[in-house]
């Protein structure tokens, strides 16, 4: 009788490596094969026509030695903290928001999860238009509280915040999800003993 449950395990096992298959087949191919595929282009000379030539640490070197090279690190040390940790509270706000048993929190999960399953395509040209500085949503809004109109996108100034703005958009419904699983995961009990002991709502 002992070996009939480890079989039935085993044959479980056999179908759930079977459905996460088609999972790991996507992460080789459009993860870790560019990924790999990138760190050897990166040690190698290629214009596209001939064979990659391997040499060395060569672009390494021309790239710590161009002018731009520290403010381009800048850059993208700007948009990682800014969009991350943007991304994290506003999500863990909306998971806080959504735990709560009000009518209608179904609707509401669904719609801030439909950036993260929209065509970047769709994504870049509704974005667009939003920044658009003659007719752009964003501009209209501020001219309608008597602000004057930016330059979003072709401006030095605005153009990472907005693009920022953007990333956590588009990202903030997953990291919802997450932090609402998490938060689902913790029996109500808990919560009434905190409720118990004086904790409020933002301590519970």
């Amino acid at each position: 009788m002992a070996s009939r449950p480890s079989k039935l395990r085993r044959q479980e096992e056999r179908w759930a490596y079977l459905f996460l298959l088609p999972q790991y087949l996507g992460l080789l191919c459009f993860i870790i094969g560019p990924v790999l595929a990138t760190l050897f282009l990166s040690f190698s000379e290629w214009n596209l026509v001939a064979p990659p030539r391997w040499i060395g640490v060569q672009n390494y070197r021309v790239s710590f030695q161009a002018d731009v090279f520290w403010q381009t690190w800048g850059n993208t040390l700007y948009y990682v903290v800014a969009t991350v940790a943007g991304s994290i509270v506003l999500s863990l706000a909306l998971a806080l928001a959504l735990n709560e048993k009000l009518r209608g929190v179904t609707i509401y999960r669904g719609i801030y999860f439909l950036p993260v399953v929209t065509s970047a395509v769709a994504v870049s040209l509704v974005w667009r238009w939003l920044y658009q500085p003659d007719f752009g949503l964003f501009n209209a809004l501020l001219s309608a509280v008597g602000l004057s109109p930016l330059p979003w996108l072709n401006s030095l100034r605005w153009a990472m915040p907005s693009v920022i703005i953007m990333s956590i958009w588009q990202t903030v419904g997953y990291n919802m999800v997450i932090f609402l699983a998490g938060l689902q995961g913790i029996a109500d009990q808990f919560y009434e003993a905190a409720e118990i002991d004086g904790a409020n709502a933002w301590q519970r």
